[in-house]
């Protein structure tokens, strides 16, 4: 059969370009958006505790000192040379252009992503997706937890082509430091340590004593990036603490989203058309915060406030339509995965323990937001940003959803119709936000001039 001439390119050619298109999306909006979402003061002002004072901050100190410190540490060098957030920002930007190039790097490999087909629109999501661009560019610890999260699945994969004791030490350090910038972090570290450890016991025929200073030095590098709940445990009790522990006002009214089971089962996407932004309407349902959340932005958070125009937010519920396709494929994948986990899987090769691993640390990631949720019941923890640092196990997901469908339909042509309309819903979103930034800045120098 006849391709599209979107497959006539060689996959590395094709990755190369959507990364520079990527990398120039990520550039432009960098220049446009603020460094400040709804949690961005708080992020700040770690970063300031940590240029005065070199230590972490007790939890309860402000919005966001119960975050672990990594993020805030390394920010604080750039602070001491200019503390404007602007500046401050262009660290998101690195962090965010490095997990890009992570994911093409591992798209490419074929060790995560089988299919050609979910190669391009595994690339296509990481690229351009506005939540997953947004949310690498702001002032806080999700641009570096999101990097270390594609890192920790390349240097897993790095093990697993060389199964040494200096690869899978390097593999640990990757994790240690995601656990001093994220809590979700624990739960990738509760699949990918295990697996690797075992897997270098398989392979590596070391003595007993260097298997002991392998085990002792990644329990040190593990303990080390415990270091906030080990503060956490003598300050307050418990290890893990979040702001939520400390009862802020805003927690009051966000509170009373669970309404029972149908806010377990409602998954009624044609709400969100409807209604794209956050509304009364859709912030009872688990599955349409999640979903609402990753395909646009649902909660309003920067100086992009299309999503408060009647008109503009229209290109919200396009991104919900289109957003269909992959989520059931999506969903599809997982009951392949159900079905028959080894051959989905490609288990026992490392290949299948790489794509096990990474669906593994997702599923974990996904299980810590919703205890949380459980416990505190506020609707505003349901953010799909959370489960970016996971990010790679939900494409797995994908690929296999895509693999299993593979030979019923023409995917060569659903593709080229799928890209063009989430091409569309990209470029009207980005490209009106930015369009309203230039407006704004010329009212702005205008009135100024007016007013001189």
């Amino acid at each position: 059969p006849r391709t599209s001439r979107l497959f006539c390119r060689s996959m590395s050619a094709l990755a190369s370009r959507i990364f520079l298109a990527g990398f120039w999306l990520r550039v432009v909006v960098f220049c446009f958006l603020s460094p400040f979402n709804n949690d961005s003061d708080g992020h700040l002002e770690h970063i300031l505790y940590f240029k005065a004072h070199w230590m972490p901050p007790p939890a309860g100190f402000s919005h966001e000192t119960f975050q672990p410190p990594l993020y805030y540490f390394l920010a604080s060098f750039l602070a001491r040379f200019y503390e404007n957030p602007k500046f401050l920002q262009v660290f998101s930007l690195l962090t965010s252009v490095g997990a890009l190039h992570l994911a093409q790097k591992l798209v490419c490999s074929s060790a995560l992503i089988r299919c050609r087909e979910a190669k391009i629109v595994t690339l296509l999501i990481v690229a351009f997706l506005p939540q997953f661009v947004m949310f690498g560019l702001y002032i806080s610890n999700d641009s570096l937890a999101i990097f270390l999260g594609f890192l920790a699945v390349y240097r897993l994969r790095t093990f697993f082509v060389r199964a040494t004791r200096r690869n899978f030490l390097c593999l640990v350090l990757v994790l240690s430091l995601g656990l001093l910038t994220k809590g979700q972090f624990i739960g990738i570290c509760a699949v990918m340590v295990p697996v690797a450890w075992v897997w270098m016991l398989r392979e590596h025929r070391a003595r007993g004593f260097q298997r002991f200073c392998t085990f002792a030095a990644a329990v040190l590098l593990l303990a080390i990036g415990s270091m906030k709940y080990g503060q956490n445990a003598l300050l307050y009790g418990k290890p893990l603490v979040s702001n939520l522990n400390f009862n802020p006002p805003w927690v009051a009214w966000q509170q009373g989203t669970y309404t029972g089971l149908k806010s377990v089962l409602d998954a009624n996407i044609l709400k969100l058309v409807v209604k794209p932004t956050y509304d009364e309407s859709t912030r009872h349902a688990v599955p349409l915060l999640l979903y609402g959340t990753f395909w646009y932005q649902y909660i309003p958070e920067s100086n992009f406030h299309g999503n408060l125009s009647p008109v503009l937010k229209r290109l919200g519920s396009w991104m919900y339509v289109v957003g269909i396709i992959p989520t059931l494929l999506l969903l599809v994948g997982l009951m392949a995965l159900i079905r028959s986990p080894r051959l989905t899987l490609g288990i026992p090769s490392w290949r299948g323990l790489l794509r096990g691993a990474a669906i593994g640390a997702f599923a974990l990631n996904l299980a810590i937001v919703l205890w949380t949720f459980r416990n505190f019941d506020v609707w505003s923890i349901l953010q799909a940003r959370l489960l970016f640092p996971s990010l790679p196990g939900a494409l797995v997901l994908l690929d296999a959803g895509i693999a299993s469908i593979k030979g019923r339909l023409n995917l060569s042509h659903c593709l080229c119709i799928w890209s063009t309309a989430f091409g569309v819903g990209v470029v009207g979103y980005f490209g009106s936000e930015v369009v309203l930034q230039c407006i704004q800045i010329a009212q702005s120098f205008f009135g100024h001039n007016a007013g001189v």
